[in-house]
């Protein structure tokens, strides 16, 4: 089971505010409502912050993280991923 991370918004929220864990709860919130854990996680897209996103998310759980990404590009919309 491969769950995909990423984050959306502006980057510049990321300079006046620091993150706080929120992709590790939602990976956590997911796989307790699946009841199964994620096997790897992958980026959603591979531009910016969320390039980086998925190599602590796999640190922080202790599985794999795929070399590659939903969108082969940055954001234009969440609905462009490979997944939607």
């Amino acid at each position: 089971l491969v769950f995909a991370a990423g984050v959306m918004g502006a980057p510049t929220v990321g300079v006046e505010m620091l993150r706080g864990g929120q992709t590790l709860a939602a990976i956590r919130a997911l796989a307790a409502h699946l009841r199964k854990e994620p096997s790897y996680v992958i980026s959603a897209e591979i531009g910016g912050a969320n390039g980086l996103e998925q190599l602590v998310l796999a640190t922080r759980l202790g599985v794999p993280a795929v070399d590659g990404d939903l969108m082969g590009r940055a954001f234009p919309c969440l609905d462009h991923v490979t997944s939607a």
